[in-house]
């Protein structure tokens, strides 16, 4: 069910559309969205992300076209955008010469092609092994989306691993010094194991890591 407008006052809107970035909470202020499901996505601190993995369709923070242009396009049959808060950004002296010709457009253009990517089938070192048994009859899965290995490799850069770290440089980090708790030992033949939510035992081996070092660098999501 669409939600409706939320009810700004004028000199709310103005305040709004003064911002440069916006974050979860004028996206909530804004659309009367909350952090969780709606539809087909996830609300979070980070963006708007469809629901069941991948990249966000909008990263937070985000400028004022671009929340106008997903309210208009991916979020167009589920939220309802103030009207004083369009007409002032719309206003807005940076926006307004180009406003008719492009901006929104742009703005668009931009969310349709980060969905259309995110969305697009690729094949991966993940895909081969999904569901395929190792010698030691475990499971092998490495998925596509912020689970428990993305947690850990998130935080070994949160406590200084560099940036431009190798494969087997992040493979050695994970296995001796994770405090996370869900890199759980080495497998056979240069793998670590891990432990999804559900508590099962995963692996990944090196080209896997690889894969999904250049995935999350791609996408920013560390």
């Amino acid at each position: 069910m669409k939600k409706p407008a939320p009810a700004l006052t004028a000199e709310r809107a103005t305040e709004l559309a003064q911002l440069s970035e916006l974050r979860l909470a004028h996206f909530q202020e804004l659309t009367g969205v909350q952090p969780g499901e709606i539809g087909p996505y996830i609300v979070s601190a980070d963006g708007v992300v469809p629901n069941g993995g991948l990249g966000p369709l909008l990263r937070f923070p985000c400028d004022p076209p671009r929340l106008i242009a997903f309210a208009h396009g991916p979020l167009s049959q589920l939220v309802t955008l103030p009207t004083e808060y369009e007409v002032a950004v719309r206003g807005r002296a940076e926006y307004c010469a180009a406003w008719d010709a492009s901006i929104l457009e742009e703005r668009l253009a931009e969310v349709i092609r980060e969905k259309d990517r995110l969305h697009k089938p690729e094949r991966r070192v993940e895909d081969r092994l999904q569901g395929q048994q190792n010698a030691s009859g475990v499971i092998v899965v490495d998925q596509e989306r912020q689970d428990n290995l993305f947690l850990a490799i998130k935080r070994a850069f949160e406590v200084g691993v560099s940036r431009d770290v190798s494969t087997q440089a992040l493979m050695d980090y994970l296995l001796n010094r994770d405090d996370t708790g869900y890199v759980i030992g080495a497998g056979d033949h240069d793998e670590l194991k891990w432990r999804d939510t559900k508590g099962n035992t995963q692996i990944a081996d090196k080209s896997a890591l690889a894969n999904r070092l250049s995935r999350y660098r791609r996408r920013g999501l560390i």
